[in-house]
């Protein structure tokens, strides 16, 4: 037993004394070891949003379209979605944490998390943000961050949405023109009408129109069915390659007849061509108009505004001198305005002169200008440009001449005049009551989808009434009944509804009472036993006892009696005719 116990002391201590020949778990490996590799981030982003239309008050599925810009997989990657700005909180991935888990992401990746969109979101167009973390094989951590954009639609109506822009050109030159396509279309179940789409020039910096400056019209967008309209935008000086955002104002009808409006920005990709010039780094010194303002927030036809403009030397190393600046505007005879008045000018000075002459600008310096502008009072509705003709030279006297655009939306105040409106002061309750006035356009613009409603204590007999666009000059003439709905004193209003050019809805009320009295029901008369018994002239009164059958028997007899005697009596005077006419003949 001693040996055993001995034997087994001198293994145990064999074991312990060998131990430190082998590596620990956390030093270098037994066979000389290496270092560890280096973190591999594989640099996660969206490639593709497949569905950029949205629901306020959804929760389903959002397919998503992931890449890596390095050839790296992702593991154990975590992904939130949420707002941006005033919205950050109400978009988000329906999970308890707010992530969604991903074992492992590879380029072009589709995944299908279950996005929440907040029943406050108003319909309209949004950034989201798409935060990771994740690990790489080596279990080291990295976090990214990308954006997206979503349309939001309520359930409630019909929503089109831009799904993309486009210019046509491929690079844009110094002719700084091209023609947007803007595709719209219509994802839900009803065709919507009368669409009208311009372009927001307060919001889309750099961009303005060089002709068809009225609102694009289309007349139904069909459910399902996708629309191009195109643009003629004309670039700032300003513009060089990039993504910038452009506006646009939208309104159409649903399938109800209720109009929508509302405001969509896309981005758009414009690449500029080598000969666009313009770099500001030695070359040729460009003068752009970097700022501008007026006096008023609508221009109105026919009166003067003041008009407040900036031009800026966009060379860092240049200066330019000799600045002679000429305004003028484009014609509306080539900017597609249908009907108004005869093509010409569209904005001329309406005191002093429209050129300036500016000494000196110095490399990266302004000069502001003022000048009181006057628009014609027969122009149609619309946007319109103010044409900037600018020459200048160099510090070597090196001429050079640019053009520069400042477009403005131009109103014609609209005058709906209704004459001799005819209302009833009084009335007997289920009898119609007559309404009439004349209506006429005195203003130089179209008026929209003219209607005439009822409101209040009365109904239009037929319902409410469209009657439709009214060109400059129409006038006509509205006769209806009014049926009251009730008695006594009674409150209505007759509501006149009607669109103008940028679609706004407009109205005019005229309110009215009239007095309504019981129907007068003296020409008839309760029948001894409960019937109605008529109480025409000639007619005896009913007697007490006297039953109502033998009332209708005796009007029964008293006209077959009357018959009879017309019969016999037109019988008579035909013999008699037919004898006289015998006795001629004889």
């Amino acid at each position: 037993m001693k040996k055993l116990t001995a034997l087994f002391l001198s293994l145990l201590m064999l074991a312990v004394l060998t131990v430190p020949a082998f590596a620990s778990i956390d030093g270098p490996t037994f066979d000389g070891g290496s270092e560890e590799e280096p973190p591999r981030d594989a640099k996660i982003y969206v490639r593709e949003v497949e569905r950029p239309l949205l629901e306020s008050g959804e929760i389903g599925a959002f397919p998503l379209v992931l890449g890596t810009r390095d050839t790296y997989d992702a593991f154990d990657v975590r992904m939130r979605i949420s707002g941006t700005g005033d919205y950050a909180d109400m978009f988000s991935v329906d999970t308890p944490t707010g992530w969604y888990e991903i074992p492992v992401i590879q380029d072009n990746t589709k995944i299908n998390p279950t996005i929440n969109v907040s029943g406050s979101v108003p319909s309209g167009r949004y950034t989201l943000k798409v935060s990771f973390t994740y690990l790489d094989g080596n279990d080291n951590v990295f976090t990214a961050e990308d954006t997206f954009q979503v349309s939001v639609g309520g359930k409630s109506n019909q929503y089109a949405y831009i799904q993309s822009a486009s210019f046509e050109d491929e690079e844009i030159g110094k002719e700084n023109k091209s023609i947007l396509n803007v595709n719209f279309h219509n994802p839900y179940g009803l065709n919507i009408f009368d669409m009208r789409v311009s372009l927001n020039l307060e919001q889309s910096k750099g961009f303005t129109l060089y002709e068809n400056f009225l609102p694009a019209e289309l007349e139904v967008l069909e459910t399902g069915q996708s629309a191009t309209i195109p643009f003629s935008v004309y670039l700032g000086s300003e513009v060089s390659t990039g993504n910038y955002p452009i506006t646009f104002d939208v309104s159409y009808k649903d399938a109800f007849g209720k109009r929508f409006a509302y405001t969509e920005t896309i981005y758009t990709q414009v690449k500029r061509s080598p000969d666009a010039g313009g770099d500001g780094k030695g070359g040729q010194p460009r003068i752009i108009v970097s700022n501008y303002s007026t006096d008023t927030e609508t221009i109105n036809a026919g009166q003067s505004f003041t008009l407040n403009f900036t031009l800026q030397n966009t060379s860092s190393e240049t200066a330019v001198s000799n600045i002679k600046v000429v305004l003028g505007s484009v014609t509306s005879g080539s900017t597609g305005s249908s009907g108004g008045g005869s093509s010409g000018e569209v904005f001329f000075p309406a005191a002093g002169s429209n050129s300036f002459f500016i000494e000196r600008i110095s490399p990266k310096g302004s000069a502001t200008q003022q000048i009181e502008l006057m628009s014609r009072q027969d122009i149609e509705p619309g946007v319109y440009a103010v044409l900037l003709k600018i020459d200048y030279e160099n510090d070597s006297g090196t001429a050079f001449a640019s053009e520069e655009q400042i477009a403005f939306a131009v109103n014609q105040e609209q005058r709906l005049d209704i004459q001799g409106m005819n209302l009833p002061t009084d009335g007997q309750s289920g009898m119609p009551l007559p309404l009439s006035f004349q209506y006429i356009n005195k203003g130089k613009s179209t008026i929209y989808n003219f209607s005439v409603a009822i409101e209040g204590d009365f109904t239009l007999d037929g319902g409410d009434t469209y009657i439709g666009n009214l060109s400059a000059g129409y006038n006509d003439y509205f006769d209806g009944s009014l049926i009251p709905n009730g008695e006594g004193e009674l409150k209505g209003a007759v509501v006149l509804k009607y669109e103008d050019s940028q679609g706004q809805e407009k109205e005019d009320r005229t309110e009215f009472t009239a007095n309504i009295m019981p129907m007068d029901m003296g020409v008839f008369e309760p029948g001894i036993d409960g019937g109605m018994m008529p109480g025409m002239p000639g007619m005896p009164e009913a007697k007490a006892g006297f039953p109502l059958w033998g009332w209708i028997v005796i009007g029964v007899v008293v006209l077959g009696g009357a018959g009879t005697g017309v019969f016999l009596f037109l019988k008579k005077r035909k013999a008699n005719k037919k004898a006289a006419v015998n006795d001629e003949e004889d």
